[in-house]
């Protein structure tokens, strides 16, 4: 471990977890999006945030639009850099060398998941789902999510998680009503 990073964390536990599973079973971190034609929406003006703070990347999991800014923060008084791995045309690899240092990419294709890492610290991870429409979610602390004003009709629905993987079913949307939808994970060797 980088010795700064160590004295950033001094006296604290540090949990930069794969799979944040609460005594309930509830998943945090699980992007979540419909796949569909919806009409076209205007892409949000503010940008989605990712701060590289104490050497962990915040939030972990994170969405954004086609179009709409990407901001990562360095808030540490030291070198990081971020470099996206992607599988379509959302490529960067930019170093970041000291405190207040912000980078903007704004992304031009879909993509589930754009993963973000530190060449220097390793171990800092981040995933971001790339959409096209605004209906998508990560779900919280509680394993909830919601996704708002969705158009009524009948969608696929489907979960990403960096370690339990995919999941898929269909829902369907009713004029004025909500829908609810439940996803199960099992953990590996069960």
């Amino acid at each position: 471990m980088d010795p700064k990073c160590a004295d950033m964390n001094r006296g604290r536990q540090v949990i930069q977890a794969q799979a944040m599973v609460a005594a309930d079973g509830s998943v945090a971190d699980v992007f979540v999006r419909l796949e569909g034609n919806f009409p076209a929406t205007p892409v949000p003006q503010a940008p989605v945030i990712i701060d590289q703070n104490s050497c962990v990347y915040g939030p972990r999991v994170a969405g954004v639009r086609v179009g709409q800014r990407l901001q990562i923060r360095n808030d540490d008084d030291l070198l990081h850099n971020v470099h996206s791995s992607s599988a379509t045309n959302n490529s960067f690899n930019v170093g970041q060398p000291g405190k207040g240092m912000s980078y903007e990419f704004t992304p031009k294709t879909p993509e589930v998941m754009l993963k973000l890492g530190c060449d220097v610290h390793r171990w800092m991870v981040a995933f971001v789902g790339v959409m096209s429409h605004p209906y998508f979610a990560v779900s919280g602390e509680t394993g909830q999510f919601r996704i708002a004003h969705v158009p009524a009709g009948s969608y696929t629905i489907k979960t990403w998680h960096e370690q339990f993987g995919e999941r898929t079913q269909t829902v369907v949307v009713k004029p004025g009503s909500t829908a609810r939808v439940d996803f199960t994970y099992s953990a590996p060797g069960r």
